[in-house]
């Protein structure tokens, strides 16, 4: 009784999307557009993978996550290219012993995750035969900051605090067999609050989405 409930329910919710059918492939790009101004603060080897893509207009693209995916309808896959950024830094130390408490600097490496984070979902096909996808995509940025520890009178130590900037997008759309889609959604930006950043807000600043539903 429960699952014909359930699948009465899906009927009423999504009458003209089809869950049924063979698995199909969808090819998934993230993109940020980079201004001319900030192509100048870029290394060289950055500057290489840069693409023209039509969601950046006279600006450059940059692909920040390239992802294929062999899904059913209603299934939820994921990709990422996450590395481990280290930021070298010294904390004080308390220990407490029978004479008393003591004060010592102690070594510590902030390990950070940096990159980008997707998770696509395949709806279903509706009546039209175009393809229903969900997709959410996090890209992670991490910068140093200095700061000076200071421990008694000879020794200084130059601290380097790591800075998070964060970018999200969200989008739901529907997609034609074999033409690319460009999808702009909901996004996200928390980051330091720089000269930089308010001028970029809101189009530079922001996450773009191109999908592409590959049929023989």
């Amino acid at each position: 009784m429960k699952r014909i409930a359930t699948i009465f329910l899906l009927a009423i919710i999504a009458p003209h999307i089809s869950f049924a059918g063979s698995a199909q492939d969808f090819n998934v790009r993230v993109i940020e557009c980079i201004s001319a101004k900030a192509l100048k603060t870029l290394r060289k080897d950055a500057l290489e993978g840069l693409e023209t893509h039509i969601a950046c207009g006279q600006d450059k693209a940059a692909m920040l996550l390239q992802s294929k995916h062999h899904i059913r309808a209603g299934k939820t896959q994921s990709a990422q290219n996450l590395k481990t950024i280290p930021f070298l830094s010294h904390v004080e130390r308390i220990d407490e012993t029978s004479k008393g408490f003591s004060l010592s600097p102690e070594r510590f490496i902030d390990k950070k995750q940096a990159g980008t984070e997707l998770k696509f979902k395949f709806i279903g096909v509706d009546k039209e035969g175009l393809a229903k996808v969900s997709v959410t995509a996090t890209t992670t940025e991490w910068k140093s900051r200095e700061k000076v520890a200071w421990f008694n009178e000879d020794k200084v130590y130059v601290n380097t605090e790591p800075v998070k900037k964060q970018r999200v997008i969200v989008a739901t759309g529907l997609i034609k067999p074999n033409e690319g889609e460009i999808l702009a959604g909901d996004v996200w930006l928390n980051a330091p609050a720089t000269e930089e950043t308010l001028k970029r807000l809101p189009e530079q600043a922001r996450l773009w989405l191109e999908l592409r539903w590959v049929k023989p």
